[in-house]
């Protein structure tokens, strides 16, 4: 009985290795349809996320690295089957029958290969829905350059200041005078001299 047991299981085994190279080949065709199916569920999902992304990013959130690296996968996909289901088109076309060895081969691999890559593409419309969030906000700008008035007399005055401004020893900076005398046009050359330094947030949280 043991004997017949393994007979069995034996027997199994290789009429699953025969059926799944065969089926590879005699359902390239479908095979490849269902691909392409797939992937144009895949594509409706990423533009959908595009769109919820490029909405965001008007409102100046900037895309979260996940969704962009996601997007970026499923262009890359796209070329992917694009060139599967032409390669397939090609293998019809220029060995119909079936009986050929060397389009049986080659069928074989590709329909292997599309029976992987629909797993792939699943897998990633799957990832595309669960995103909960697709941007964040984006951090403020250190600074803003802002438009000065006319700066004459006012060199020196600034020269003084940005002296100050280095001076490690100085926590507190004063400016004093009367309205009109460009205390703000001042500090707006201080701002644009951090800019052009590309001095960091921490400089001018210290000097401003």
């Amino acid at each position: 009985m043991e004997h017949v047991v393994t007979t069995y299981k034996f027997l199994k085994w290789l009429c699953q290795c025969i059926q799944d190279p065969t089926a590879y080949i005699c359902d390239l065709e479908e095979t490849l349809v269902s691909l392409e199916t797939q992937m144009e569920s895949l594509m409706a999902t990423c533009r959908d996320e595009t769109e919820n992304v490029e909405h965001e990013e008007k409102r100046q959130k900037k895309r979260t690295h996940g969704v962009d690296d996601w997007i970026k996968r499923v262009n890359s996909m796209a070329d992917e089957v694009a060139n599967l289901v032409a390669e397939g088109k090609e293998i019809g076309n220029g060995c119909p029958e079936t009986s050929c060895p060397k389009n049986c081969l080659a069928s074989y691999k590709l329909g292997k290969m599309a029976r992987e890559k629909m797993d792939v593409v699943e897998r990633m419309r799957q990832e595309g829905l669960g995103f909960r969030e697709v941007a964040q906000p984006s951090p403020s700008p250190l600074a803003i350059k802002k438009p000065l008035s006319k700066t004459e007399g006012l060199d020196l005055l600034f020269e003084e200041v940005w002296r100050c401004l280095q001076d490690d020893n100085l926590t507190t900076i004063g400016i004093f005078g009367m309205g009109g005398i460009g205390k703000t046009t001042v500090l707006r050359m201080v701002n644009n001299k951090f800019l052009e330094m590309n001095l960091g947030l921490r400089g001018q949280q210290k000097y401003l």
